[in-house]
């Protein structure tokens, strides 16, 4: 399967600058490692819109070590009675167009993102929830399948 931000490189709507993309929902261990790796961003990192990772290309200067919040765009989990489902936001985004891809991506997800990340999944799910719900409708997709390591 073929990395999901490849798709993002082609595209001239750039959703990275949408208001959806800030702020992010970002770990403690995400922080360590960008602050590691990208020390001249860390001041402004998350704080200023656009994000201050975006170079004049619009593309991600942190790229290797972007957040999981930024790795699983466009697509989002909710929380609905202590389970966990995948859904996609109503932006515009050229990726939602094909509906055919979103099983692959969201295997891909499960399969090397969602195991290290599940600590986090009610925090993520609940981080600007009312705030994006009232701006942008959404789509259930399907339930996470949240494998063993």
């Amino acid at each position: 399967m073929g990395n999901l931000w490849e798709e993002c490189l082609e595209c001239d709507s750039k959703c990275c600058n949408l208001d959806i993309a800030h702020p992010l929902f970002v770990t403690d261990d995400e922080m360590i490692i960008i602050r590691a790796k990208h020390p001249e961003i860390i001041e402004s990192f998350n704080k200023d819109f656009p994000c201050n990772c975006l170079g004049e290309n619009g593309l991600c200067q942190i790229h290797n070590v972007k957040p999981i919040d930024c790795r699983l765009f466009p697509f989002d989990v909710v929380n609905s009675d202590g389970k966990f489902f995948w859904i996609v936001r109503e932006i515009g985004c050229p990726i939602l167009n094909r509906e055919e891809r979103f099983e692959e991506y969201l295997q891909d997800f499960e399969k090397n993102i969602i195991p290290d990340f599940v600590e986090y999944l009610e925090a993520y799910s609940d981080f600007r929830y009312d705030e994006l719900a009232d701006k942008y409708s959404f789509k259930i997709l399907r339930e996470v399948k949240i494998r063993k390591k």
